[in-house]
């Protein structure tokens, strides 16, 4: 929300110092920078959201094929440190994503429901 505030606020003092104050070249740098602004944070929220959901479900397909792995008996050691490594990696994303989702400036970039939801895996 503070990100469209900062875009619309710029828009709105550009028009103020371009109409009231007759600064020319001030008020429209500052109302193309608005502009420019809003149009970045509106591209840039569904594709981080996209982003974010399919993440969500290379977790969850992850952390099935992992306990499942896990579950076979005949598995070697080796194996077995490589199935560790990528439980770790994969907590590791899933701790770095529960932290920012749950960061007020980020939360418009996530979809922190459905992060705070996943757990990780033991």
């Amino acid at each position: 929300m503070i990100l469209f505030l900062i875009g619309f606020l710029s828009i709105i003092g550009g028009l103020i110092g371009w109409k009231v104050f007759d600064c020319d070249d001030g008020g429209l740098f500052f109302i193309v920078i608005g502009i420019a602004w809003l149009a970045i944070v509106l591209i840039a929220i569904p594709i981080s959201l996209q982003d974010n959901n399919a993440n969500i479900e290379e977790f969850k397909s992850v952390q099935a094929s992992l306990l499942e792995a896990r579950s076979n008996t005949s598995i070697s050691e080796f194996e077995l440190a490589t199935i560790q490594k990528e439980v770790i990696e994969q907590n590791k994303w899933l701790a770095n994503r529960k932290f920012h989702a749950n960061l007020w400036l980020f939360r418009i970039f996530f979809q922190t429901k459905k992060i705070n939801t996943l757990e990780p895996i033991k």
